[in-house]
């Protein structure tokens, strides 16, 4: 369901820097509850709405990813799950990480095609961590479901393909025990 909710969340508030009121929060909290209890009329309505703004290029790739997902828990026959959204190389980050550390990892991965992941929202609020982001001038993937596929407990952990390596250690350092190079 909390794919449910980051994609409310980034369909509806189309600006991070405005001030808004938080009523949609509780509204969203509790639409979510209802759809996980069964799917039904309104969980559809909200995905095919959802889908219309993902595919808007304004909206980020994560709600694309979002959709996808929420048409699969759904059982929509036409949309199939493309698990190569996903770049081969992942690196698992936090907040409480240095932000210099957060920067560093984010560039390294982006020179080497990958992603940072967040497992979720900085004070569970979209316009905090779109602020955040942009502080740090770093793009990034917030999702859970990633934390839990590759059994990530501690950051920064480094996850290529089925391999993976955790500690305080860099990118390249990563691929060359990934390549078994030894270091």
């Amino acid at each position: 369901m909390l794919f449910v909710i980051i994609l409310l969340g980034l369909v509806t508030t189309p600006a991070f820097s405005k001030e808004a009121d938080l009523a949609w929060v509780h509204e969203l909290n509790a639409l979510a509850e209802k759809i996980a209890k069964k799917p039904n009329a309104d969980a559809v309505r909200l995905v095919q709405q959802a889908q219309k703004a993902a595919s808007n290029p304004k909206v980020c790739s994560s709600a694309k990813m979002i959709v996808d997902d929420a048409h699969e828990s759904l059982g929509f026959k036409d949309q199939k799950r493309d698990e190569s959204r996903y770049p081969d190389l992942l690196i698992f980050v936090s907040f409480s990480m240095p932000d210099l550390a957060i920067k560093s990892l984010a560039f390294q991965a982006k020179e080497r095609g990958g992603k940072i992941v967040f497992r979720g929202l900085v004070n569970g609020s979209f316009k905090e961590m779109g602020q955040k982001l942009r502080e740090l001038g770093v793009e990034a993937l917030i999702d859970p479901t990633l934390f839990k596929k590759h059994a990530v407990v501690q950051v920064p952990t480094f996850v290529r393909k089925e391999d993976k390596i955790t500690g305080n250690v860099s990118l390249s350092y990563a691929l060359k025990k990934f390549e078994g190079e030894g270091v």
